[in-house]
């Protein structure tokens, strides 16, 4: 079921289509460093019970390059989650009010 969605999110370009911008060229350039964005929705959605990734974009910023994803959990709340680019550790998780 994953595995589908996240082919779905991908088809509808949900996942980096939407941000061609410096950070977007950043990864593209440096893609061998990082773990890929299906690898970050992957943990993004295993952060939370049930969880269904709605957004999903690399940052390169002086505090790290990280990925930020907004996953909604099974009860419907949503969560902002924050990933290292590099490692796939959780930086972040909290509850979007």
């Amino acid at each position: 079921m994953k595995k589908f969605l996240l082919a779905a999110c991908f088809a509808a370009g949900l996942f980096g289509a939407a941000h061609a911008d410096d950070d977007q060229r950043y990864y593209e350039r440096h893609r061998s460093q990082f773990i890929s964005y299906e690898k970050a929705a992957a943990i993004a959605a295993r952060a939370v019970k049930g969880g269904v990734v709605l957004e999903l974009e690399f940052d390169h910023d002086r505090r790290g390059d990280h990925f930020d994803a907004e996953v909604r959990a099974a009860n419907g709340r949503k969560y902002e989650i924050k990933i290292d680019a590099r490692s796939g550790k959780i930086l972040s998780k909290r509850l979007d009010d």
